[in-house]
């Protein structure tokens, strides 16, 4: 706790990484604690602008200089060892920590410390709670790997109630003090992170902890998660928290019926499209119900939530074909979001942007499974983010993997390359999907942009 303590006391902070969310929402964080913060990144997105509101000097590009006269610098985990900054504050002796570290420094002085883990989901789940946390009253303060429609990426409330969305790349998750546990699901995305399946479970079983754990009931490998106080939630399996009576509604998306250990609580009604997120809200439900949330609440939170930008978002129209941008990057995610939009249809076009070649090259198989079906399928030239580029991993492979097993897949390289696939295919197709967790949704958004200017 001391050290956690040591890290707030630092008046002079600054992050490398200043358009990544989850560095761009503790960049904030400090600023409206009264440190004097600076952040760097390698282009200045919107999202890195916005921090100018907050009184936050930007610096574009990674320099040196920057970090002198720090008391300490938050690096994103996409930073290398080679940052001149991070090698400029080692030089200096400046305490440089990761994103996540910070992180945990600051929601270890809540009472009510919630962290929301899992392969898939986390964005959603997380801003769930924190709707129904709002509806009840508890002022939470939100740290979001997305942006809400309410609140954008961090929202800044009382020190009674933290919520926060744990990510499992390096196991960072364990760096975040808590006391309330959510294990939405236990998949193999970020295989360079861990040395084995059992490691990346045993790590799951060690963010559970002692906590009250609230755990997926129908994910065969949560199993090793449960702890003595674990709590769980189902739509196939028996759990404490279960999901029935599932149905489309009238507002586009799933009505179930709410059951807490064998007894009907209430029917919710959701107005966010796909079956996924009726599990969605059903952990929401749970986490909220264990911590004495009235069913009224949980229900009124969860029927007037509108999702989070970015997940299944309409950005508007090329032609008549309706736009809509997913951030599914993980093969589970894909055929989640295909299902739900419609994406196996001749009249739908799927741009799907792979993330990373390490995650390409490590379920290769998996991809090209998931994405066989779609008869319109696009593929765009992978985003790098933090890795050297790969050929075994590339877009380019993954593409040559469709055609081989027998699809009509097309690879496209750059911007100019797409609009023209877009254009041309615009008019024959009723919907366009957007996929990936790369800067395809910018992307489609200034096609769309520039689409609409030139017909």
């Amino acid at each position: 706790m001391a050290a956690e303590n040591n890290l707030l006391c630092c008046n002079k902070v600054h992050f490398i990484g200043a358009g990544g969310v989850s560095v761009n929402a503790l960049a904030k964080y400090a600023a409206l604690s009264g440190k004097t913060v600076s952040a760097s990144d390698k282009r200045l997105t919107e999202e890195a602008e916005e921090l100018k509101k907050f009184g936050v000097k930007i610096f574009l590009g990674h320099h040196a200089v920057s970090v002198r006269e720090k008391d300490l610098v938050v690096y994103t985990s996409a930073a290398g060892s080679d940052n001149p900054e991070l090698k400029e504050a080692a030089r200096l002796g400046i305490k440089a920590v990761c994103r996540a570290e910070y992180l945990g420094a600051i929601t270890a002085g809540f009472k009510t410390s919630i962290a929301v883990a899992g392969c898939h989901g986390k964005t959603t789940v997380t801003a769930m709670i924190a709707d129904i946390s709002i509806a009840a009253g508890s002022d939470p303060t939100v740290f979001l790997g997305g942006y809400s429609y309410d609140y954008g990426n961090f929202r800044n409330g009382g020190k009674n109630v933290v919520i926060a969305e744990a990510c499992e790349y390096k196991k960072s998750f364990l760096k975040i003090a808590h006391n309330v546990s959510v294990v939405l699901n236990v998949d193999n995305d970020h295989k360079d992170s861990y040395e084995s399946d059992k490691d990346l479970e045993d790590s799951f079983l060690k963010f559970a902890g002692d906590t009250l754990a609230v755990v997926n009931a129908d994910d065969a490998r949560c199993a090793d998660v449960f702890n003595k106080t674990t709590v769980t939630f189902g739509v196939k399996n028996a759990a404490n928290y279960e999901a029935r009576r599932i149905a489309r509604n009238k507002c586009g998306g799933y009505s179930f019926t709410l059951y807490a250990y064998g007894e009907k609580v209430g029917r919710i009604n959701l107005s966010v499209t796909g079956r996924y997120n009726v599990f969605n809200a059903l952990a929401a439900a749970a986490v909220a119900a264990e911590l004495g949330v009235k069913f009224g609440v949980i229900k009124t939170a969860l029927e007037n939530f509108k999702g989070v930008k970015r997940r299944n978002e309409n950005i508007g129209v090329i032609g008549r074909a309706e736009c809509v941008a997913d951030y599914a990057h993980h093969p589970t995610e894909i055929k989640a979001a295909v299902a739900a939009l419609g994406g196996k249809s001749e009249n739908t076009l799927v741009v799907f942007q792979p993330h990373t070649y390490s995650r390409t090259e490590n379920l290769l198989s998996e991809f090209v499974n998931v994405l066989l079906p779609i008869k319109n399928l696009v593929i765009l030239k992978t985003y790098a983010a933090r890795e050297n580029y790969s050929a075994k991993g590339s877009a380019k492979t993954l593409a040559a993997e469709l055609v081989k097993a027998g699809s009509d897949a097309i690879y496209v390289d750059n911007d100019a390359e797409l609009f023209t696939v877009v254009k041309d295919k615009a008019a024959k197709t009723d919907k366009i999907l957007f996929i990936g967790a790369g800067d395809v949704y910018e992307k489609a958004k200034t096609l769309v942009k520039n689409f609409n200017k030139t017909g």
